[in-house]
């Protein structure tokens, strides 16, 4: 038999043979021939807000933590109770001092009171002894000036007596203003004296106190909207505003103090501790994305609009970026679709079918 030849094949052939080899490979990303699977969206318009986030605790806007002096006879109050200024919320025995203070002051009170009485019908006989003739001005004059003497003794023990019985008021626990009890620390039979003994919130409005770092001093304003989230619970997110930004920086930390408020919402007690965030710049009605369809170039930025089943790169130019939202001011229209996610990202002319979250 003779030697088998091999068939020789034009350069030309197997350069076309390559391109189309390439050809053929393209149309997904996956490397499955199967067309990539992404999540998308509608672009559309809406309002897009820049914000700034800060860790924050909800409080009342009017807060107390009462103390008292004194062993705890009764507790008035229980947590949630609403009560009325000036209401007795716990009751304290006051010590064995105030007590002989007390009543050392009564008895001189009353000792002063009855030499005032005695004085007084001492100048009243006098006066008439004095207007027969049977004792002398001299005399008369000591008589009115013992009078005075006894009254200012009364005057000063019945003020004495006032500041002894206005110390014992004081260690007796009151509200100082209309509102709700908060937590009761108090314990029958226990003894008071630096622990806080009631908290106190008023009712209505909320509030959180922020520190933000200087660079936001000058771009936040009063009456900007703001919100408030709590950590880890199912509680419904706050809708507020700025109620007031410091003038100035704080002189010890260096950082810019800012007043949330929120209106009263039910069943949302102060105490939460969660994220606030503040709107410094908005703009509404305009073209947007979710900001996961976004991806960052060296140039700017990019999308992946996707039409009849591919995936065609976009170059877009971007405004605001705020509230999970990226304004887009060119290169998008409303309505075109967008990916935001996928397991392994197409590229450009890649086949794509759309998949739910």
């Amino acid at each position: 038999m003779g030697r088998r030849r091999k068939a020789a094949v034009p350069t030309g052939l197997l350069a076309v043979s390559l391109v189309c080899v390439l050809a053929c490979g393209r149309g997904d990303d996956n490397g499955s021939g199967e067309p990539t699977e992404v999540q998308v969206a509608a672009a559309a318009r809406g309002r897009v807000a820049e914000t700034v986030e800060a860790s924050a605790r909800l409080e009342a806007g009017r807060e107390a933590l009462l103390y008292g002096s004194g062993r705890v006879v009764e507790v008035a109050a229980s947590e949630g109770d609403t009560v009325s200024e000036g209401q007795v919320l716990v009751g304290l025995s006051g010590d064995a001092a105030a007590a002989e203070a007390m009543q050392a002051a009564r008895m001189e009170l009353a000792a002063a009171e009855t030499e005032l009485e005695n004085a007084r019908r001492d100048l009243e006989r006098a006066a008439s002894l004095h207007a027969g003739g049977a004792v002398s001005l001299q005399e008369l004059e000591g008589a009115e000036t013992a009078v005075e003497a006894a009254r200012a003794a009364v005057d000063g023990t019945r003020a004495r007596l006032a500041s002894v019985e206005a110390s014992a008021v004081a260690s007796t626990v009151t509200a100082p203003f209309d509102g709700v009890v908060g937590r009761v620390w108090a314990r029958k039979g226990a003894l008071a004296g630096e622990a806080p003994l009631v908290q106190l919130v008023s009712r209505g409005a909320l509030q959180a106190r922020l520190l933000l770092p200087r660079r936001y001093a000058g771009r936040i304003r009063t009456g900007a909207d703001a919100a408030f989230a709590a950590s880890g619970s199912s509680f419904p997110e706050l809708a507020g505003s700025v109620a007031s930004v410091a003038a100035g920086l704080d002189p010890e930390s260096g950082l810019l103090p800012v007043t949330l408020t929120f209106p009263a919402r039910h069943g949302i007690p102060p105490g939460l501790m969660g994220g606030a965030s503040i709107v410094t710049r908005s703009e509404d009605d305009v073209l947007t994305v979710p900001r996961e369809a976004l991806q960052r170039t060296a140039d700017c930025c990019r999308v992946m609009v996707v039409s009849e089943g591919v995936a065609r790169v976009r170059e877009v130019v971007t405004g605001l970026d705020g509230n999970g939202l990226v304004e887009i001011r060119s290169g998008l229209e409303a309505g075109e679709t967008v990916v935001t996610g996928s397991t392994s990202f197409p590229s450009d002319g890649d086949s794509v079918t759309v998949t739910e979250d």
